[in-house]
């Protein structure tokens, strides 16, 4: 089944964004995130950093 997001366009930097909203438990059940691997042309996602994750809530907050 396809998923449908309502969306609208936003342009950064002369970059098109499409922006929308989505749950994590919408993400966590449709999408794979490639992981941690050597080669960084395949895929390469950052490890959890308790750190950063306060750093980037008190961003947010």
């Amino acid at each position: 089944m396809a998923l449908k997001i309502p969306a609208f366009k936003k342009i950064q930097n002369k970059i098109l964004m499409p922006v929308f909203i989505i749950t994590v438990k919408i993400i966590y059940e449709r999408f794979e995130v490639s992981r941690i691997i050597d080669n960084k042309k395949l895929g390469y996602q950052i490890s959890f950093s308790p750190p950063r994750i306060k750093e980037i809530k008190n961003y947010l907050l």
